[in-house]
């Protein structure tokens, strides 16, 4: 089971500019899948790509434990696009070639049901189909640790379903999960454990149950309305 560290220190790029990140030491252990919530600007994106050493220094980096070595990380972005002149098919091969995952692909064709699509090319496919596809590509590369933003944006709720049963799996595998989201009902239906940032800070670290509890909410859906202050925090991501 994976566990991360988050060294103390600011996150901003650059040294002029407000912090993004202000995290102090933040420790979280992966033993479920970790929603990451928040309004627009609260810093979420940033977190993720912080995980994945996109963004940060040695000075407030990432310390991982749960192996005998770093993981392998897994990072999809709200905004990795595929290759236009490839099709979907090669597309795969190519995001996957440097890891020959030959099986772990056919895998993710049928847990993502894309038969229908290998043939296509990116502009042939509508906004949800792209996002199947990516997902598909970051499931085939068989990370130790996935970092998903916004990974069932723009599917339908049968795509949505299928993104989370596989995320479910991958979970049930020893894999790790953090992901960011819009989506209420997918940390409702997938991820047992919460962070929520506002400002760049952490405001929430813990247990989803804890957090419905602690908001005296019927549902998650209503507590972290009553939590963010604003019956439209459905809207929040």
């Amino acid at each position: 089971m994976w566990s991360f560290k988050v060294n103390g220190g600011d996150v901003s790029f650059d040294r002029a500019s407000r912090p993004i990140l202000s995290l102090d030491h933040l420790e979280i252990r992966l033993d479920g899948p970790l929603a990451v919530l928040g309004r627009n600007g609260a810093g979420k994106t940033t977190f993720l790509r912080l995980l994945a050493g996109v963004v940060g220094t040695q000075a407030n980096g990432v310390d991982w434990q749960g192996g005998s070595k770093a993981p392998r990380l897994g990072y999809l972005p709200a905004a990795f696009g595929l290759i236009p002149e490839f099709t979907v098919q090669e597309n795969l091969a190519a995001c996957c070639a440097d890891i020959n995952e030959g099986r772990a692909i056919e895998s993710a064709i049928d847990m993502m049901k894309l038969h229908t699509l290998l043939g296509k090319r990116p502009s042939e496919l509508s906004l949800g189909e792209g996002q199947r596809v990516r997902f598909a590509i970051a499931i085939s590369r068989s990370p130790d640790v996935f970092l998903l933003d916004e990974p069932v944006s723009n599917m339908d709720i049968d795509a949505t379903i299928l993104a989370i049963g596989a995320m479910q799996r991958v979970a049930e595998s020893g894999k790790g999960i953090v992901l960011v989201t819009h989506d209420l009902a997918t940390v409702e239906s997938l991820c047992p454990n919460l962070l929520i940032l506002e400002a760049g800070r952490v405001i929430y670290q813990g247990t989803r149950d804890a957090f419905v509890a602690k908001c005296e909410g019927d549902t998650f859906a209503t507590a972290y309305r009553r939590f963010m202050g604003s019956d439209n925090a459905l809207d929040s991501n």
